[in-house]
Formats: structure tokens, sequence, C-alpha cells
């Protein structure tokens, strides 16, 4: 049986090196990853060196990376009042983090942001999704739409959201169906 877990809440009193010995350690095989937390740096600094040595760190304790979270933490641009400018800016960042997700031998992206499904253009919001579709697969990644209630700030739910970028290559995933494609029934977030 194999078994993920998610590093979220898993550093803040030891380090990843320890984690992943750890999580090795009870059996664990597949880590949800969110970059910006485990390297402790914004997007915009991370560079290709950081995730070459966060790639050895993961294999030399023999883990795989189901899926990389929190893609769009901290960027400072809204990705809810796409403008031309905005475009532009997002799908660099998105071409980045799917450079960096093929180089850490990663399927999946999880996108959740809940405050950026609000007040936007449905229209826009399509065109953009399919953008990210076309970046996301040239890597062989899937860019999938994590399942965020209004309880998390949304205006509208889940199924709302997927009829919005239904068409546009974008997967309608969550991160738990992230966990069952490694055949896991056992996802934690401690």
């Amino acid at each position: 049986m194999k078994k993920a877990i998610s590093l979220i809440n898993l550093l803040e009193e030891e380090n990843l090196d320890t984690v992943l010995a750890t999580i090795k350690r009870y059996g664990f095989e597949y880590i949800e990853l969110p970059l910006t937390y485990v390297l402790k740096k914004p997007w915009a600094e991370i560079t290709v060196l950081d995730i070459e040595n966060l790639r050895y760190q993961i294999k030399k304790h023999k883990l795989k990376i189901n899926s990389l979270q929190s893609i769009s933490f901290g960027i400072d641009y809204d990705i809810c009042k796409i403008k031309t400018v905005d475009h532009a800016r997002l799908e660099q960042h998105f071409s980045q983090v799917a450079v960096y997700a093929s180089m850490l031998d990663c399927a999946h992206v999880v996108y959740g942001s809940p405050a950026t499904r609000n007040g936007i253009d449905k229209d826009m919001y399509r065109m953009f999704f399919h953008a990210l579709s076309i970046i996301f697969s040239k890597r062989k990644v899937s860019f999938c739409l994590e399942n965020n209630s209004k309880a998390f700030g949304c205006n509208f739910g889940y199924e709302a959201f997927v009829r919005i970028v239904s068409g546009t290559g974008i997967e309608s995933a969550t991160v738990s169906s992230m966990v069952t494609s490694v055949s896991s029934p056992l996802s934690l977030t401690i």
C-alpha cells in the first residue's frame, strides 16, 4: 500500500532532512509539497539550484512528490483581475512552476487559491486557464483544481468553478484525488 503525506505543517520545528527521514521511516512514499514553504523563499527568489538541491534531498530518502501546492501563494499580482500585463506575468510565473514540477518529477500541481474565485471575469478566466493547460501539458504536468468551499472565502463552490474552466484542458481533480492517484487510502496533514 502506498501512502502520501503533506508537508504543510511538518517543517515548523525540524529541518527538511529530518522530516523526510521521519516520513520515510513511517512508510510514506509520496509527499505533497508547497515549494515556498519548504524552501522558505518567495517564488521570485526560488532558483534552479534550489530545485536541484531539493530533488537530491527527496531522492536521497527514496520519496516522490505527488503534487505541488500553494503554486500562487505570495505572488504580487491579482489572478482574479487578469489584465494584459498581469496575464503575461502570471503565464511567466506558472511557466516557471511547470519547469520546477517537471524537474522534481512531479506529475500534478494543485491550484487552490480560494480568494481568487471572487468577482472574476469568467471568459477571461477560461482563456487564462486554457493557456495554463497548454503550458503544463508541454511539461507533462497536470494542472488540477482544489476543491475550496465558501467557508474558505469563495463566492462560488468547486462545481461552479469547474464549469467555468471546463473544456480548457484543466483537470477537475482535488488534493484527495491526487492521493487516490497513487493508490493510497491514507493522506495526512499533521
